[in-house]
């Protein structure tokens, strides 16, 4: 891991040296985390033991710890500067301040560093500088490491489709398929999910974002499942449309084009073409039907790494284009408020050629449990 991210140290210096700056501090806990130790997850629920990382342009990073995190870091973190601080005053413990902005300025101050980068605004710190997107621009590109951790999350997220025909019956609620289907990716070798799975059937998938409930899957349902395994810091997005029995042709009709519309969407994928043009592609698919007003008009799709959604992003105002390194989803789908939603997402990889990640079968008959 330590060569992994020294690599990444790098090329902030070198940025920094191309934007005459003295200094990069990281106080994004995403950015952190892909700058520090991937494996180590940034959860909203739990700060990251890492509250800032400060990137000089000639030595090694200092990362800013709590003192109650202070011995994790250490150990699991491939960062020898590290400077502690607690709110909590002990006459047993000692810690180099009482807040973590305080060592931002002490660290700067000693250093006599002047020409700051950052990566997100701190107004709080009251030190001059500019906000720089590079570490953002970075993650975008994601390296042969991160490609292989993605591919085995998808190879977990495969294996536990595949099973989905035993974990999706008539009678168990939404909640129940839900965490039937997480044990599930966490019995195939994921230690997490990559985010909490959406589980939602009959009227309930026409929310893009349903929490499962005590709903319980009922014949002639239409489900829609949005799930995916965590695999040492990446993670892989899938969703799939399942037909509980025979459904009406409004609802074979609705899937025919969103699967019409998924496969034009990777189909029109190669390097360099603008994301508008594949967020537009799929859009037309839809229009075909009818059914474009029924959108997610947001967009169709958005980068994958050490968040579930990165960049690049897939829509109608993107203003990127598609590059070597790129992972992305391509997700159209159709909502139809008080009935049904459909929506199917694969993963798309460009790296010598573009690859379609999510090897889980999504013809029409297929999908009919």
């Amino acid at each position: 891991m330590k060569k992994i991210v020294e690599k990444r140290w790098k090329k902030i210096q070198l940025h920094l040296e191309d934007k005459k700056a003295e200094a990069f501090i990281v106080s994004n806990p995403y950015n952190i985390q892909y700058l520090s130790n991937p494996e180590i997850r940034h959860t909203p629920a739990t700060k990251y033991p890492i509250r800032f990382l400060i990137i000089p342009r000639a030595e090694e990073p200092i990362a800013i710890s709590p003192y109650m995190e202070a011995n994790r870091v250490r150990d699991k973190f491939p960062i020898s500067q590290v400077l502690t601080f607690s709110g909590v005053s002990a006459p047993d413990i000692e810690t180099d301040a009482t807040k973590a902005e305080e060592l931002v300025k002490k660290v700067l101050t000693e250093r006599k560093l002047e020409s700051i980068l950052f990566d997100q605004q701190m107004t709080n710190l009251g030190i001059k500088g500019e906000v720089d997107k590079f570490v953002e621009s970075m993650r975008a590109i994601k390296d042969q490491h991160e490609i292989e951790c993605i591919k085995n999350a998808q190879s977990i997220t495969i294996r536990a489709a595949e099973k989905m025909k035993d974990i999706l019956e008539e009678g168990k609620s939404e909640i129940q398929i839900a965490n039937e289907l997480e044990y599930t990716i966490r019995k195939l070798g994921a230690p997490f999910v990559y985010f909490d799975s959406i589980i939602a059937s009959g009227e309930n998938s026409a929310y893009g974002h349903h929490q499962p409930s005590e709903r319980k899957i009922r014949r002639g349902d239409v489900v829609v499942c949005d799930f995916g395994a965590f695999y040492r810091g990446y993670g892989a997005d899938v969703t799939r449309t399942y037909f509980i029995g025979r459904v009406s042709k409004d609802v074979t009709e609705v899937y025919q084009a969103v699967y019409e519309s998924v496969q034009a969407g990777i189909d029109c994928v190669e390097e360099g073409i603008p994301y508008q043009k594949i967020d537009k592609v799929c859009n037309d698919a839809l229009k075909k039907y009818g059914l474009q007003r029924f959108r997610w008009v947001s967009g169709t799709g958005h980068g994958i790494g050490i968040e579930v959604h990165e960049r690049p992003r897939v829509g109608p105002d993107s203003n990127e284009v598609v590059k070597e390194g790129h992972v992305f989803t391509i997700e159209p789908g159709v909502y139809i408020p008080g009935k049904f939603g459909v929506r199917i997402e694969d993963d798309i990889l460009v790296y010598k050629g573009v690859h379609n990640l999510t090897l889980i079968e999504k013809s029409m008959e297929e999908i009919i449990l």
